[in-house]
């Protein structure tokens, strides 16, 4: 149902009456979420034709089996996907650990416009945007969802920071990072790191395609001027 990284750990179970569900931590500053996790992608975009009602519908039955963790993007729908959570659990928020992401920057009046920004100033106005679209007030899990190559990432992760210090977001994620993404080594001493629970990486269950790709993980769960350090490892190992 969703693809992510959490740490194996944790014994905490959820009962709703209905289905017990194991949680587990995720990453190390307190987040805690359910074992199986809902994307919701393809609700709204990608995977054939959309039916909220029937979307609606799957994750208010995800919730009541005890599903916590559900992951969306701004870009999903080109916002939509947000405005159907968002309208979906306005009763349940305290049932949800809500995960979206930025960085995809795309237009309803233009569908082929499609850019990658890592921007101070737009981490900001993304994060602003997508708590509206949402209806709460404060977002979970905020992932930078693809790397923007013009911006250093500790710009990018430094706006990302701010927002946590105004309350607005939880915990930081990374999404489809890499080593490679990461700026060269500072000569100066490095600022205080900023904590990033999760790192998303996409993989195929298919037959075949898993041991094929390789997938950077956070080694120390921490970014500072070394972005999301990190072991190269393929899904086998």
């Amino acid at each position: 149902l969703w693809w992510g990284m959490v740490n194996p750990g944790g014994g905490i179970r959820i009962s709703t009456g209905m289905s017990i569900l194991k949680t587990v931590k995720l990453g190390s500053q307190g987040a805690v979420v359910s074992r199986m996790g809902l994307g919701c992608m393809g609700m709204s975009e990608f995977y054939g034709e959309r039916d909220d009602v029937e979307s609606a519908a799957t994750l208010l039955r995800a919730l009541d089996l005890g599903v916590t963790f559900l992951d969306t993007a701004d870009t999903y729908g080109i916002g939509d996907n947000e405005v159907l959570i968002g309208k979906t659990i306005a009763g349940r928020r305290d049932e949800v650990f809500l995960a979206t992401k930025f960085a995809n920057v795309r237009k309803k009046n233009d569908p082929t416009y499609w850019v990658v920004s890592g921007r101070p100033e737009y981490v900001h106005a993304a994060c602003d945007a997508s708590l509206k679209r949402l209806g709460v007030e404060t977002i979970d899990l905020y992932y930078q969802h693809r790397v923007d190559a013009e911006v250093p990432i500790k710009e990018t992760v430094g706006a990302m920071a701010e927002l946590v210090a105004a309350g607005k977001v939880k915990y930081l994620g990374s999404c489809a990072s890499s080593p490679e993404s990461a700026p060269n080594p500072p000569t100066s001493p490095a600022p205080r790191p900023t904590p990033v629970a999760p790192a998303a990486a996409e993989i195929s269950l298919t037959p075949g395609q898993v041991a094929e790709r390789e997938v950077a993980f956070p080694k120390d769960e921490i970014v500072g001027d070394r972005y999301a350090a990190a072991s190269m490892k393929t899904i086998d190992q």
